[in-house]
């Protein structure tokens, strides 16, 4: 996220509700782009900060700055429905729902059980040469790199 959109990952939400995403109905404001966007988290941090300092966006250094404050002063409403359908809901407790009861280490990446795999390969009907190259795949797979505070 930092390498592609310029921001953290814990901006996205606010980005995607200054940007909007047409794929999740994510309206945005008309007229801010991810080029605005990121500039205006990277000084801001946030929506709610940037609406505090809203008298400071034209200053700022992207293409539309003098007319920034304007847009988001006249969509607010859109900008903040838009934050809020980004923002993946974390404080869920249903015992019904699966999700809700687990863990970030729950969901750590763990080496498959090659095994398993290939029950499920043959009951699915998949010829021997097919199953040794998922097996060898399978073995190939090694994240070692990885740790918990990295993915999380």
């Amino acid at each position: 996220i930092i390498a592609r959109y310029n921001i953290r990952p814990e901006q996205f939400p606010c980005y995607l509700g200054l940007i909007g995403d047409a794929v999740d109905c994510i309206p945005g404001v008309p007229g801010i782009g991810p080029v605005a966007a990121s500039c205006l988290l990277r000084h801001f941090e946030s929506m709610p900060l940037l609406y505090e300092n809203l008298q400071d966006v034209g200053g700022l250094s992207y293409r539309g700055a003098s007319k920034g404050a304007a847009l988001l002063t006249r969509y607010k409403a859109e900008a903040q429905l838009s934050r809020l359908l980004a923002t993946i809901v974390q404080n869920v407790d249903l015992p019904t729902e699966r999700f809700s009861q687990v863990n970030a280490t729950d969901i750590l990446w763990q080496q498959p059980d090659v095994a398993e795999v290939d029950d499920l390969l043959g009951s699915e009907g998949f010829d021997v040469i097919a199953r040794e190259r998922f097996r060898t795949l399978l073995h190939s797979i090694r994240p070692e790199h990885l740790t918990l505070q990295e993915t999380l």
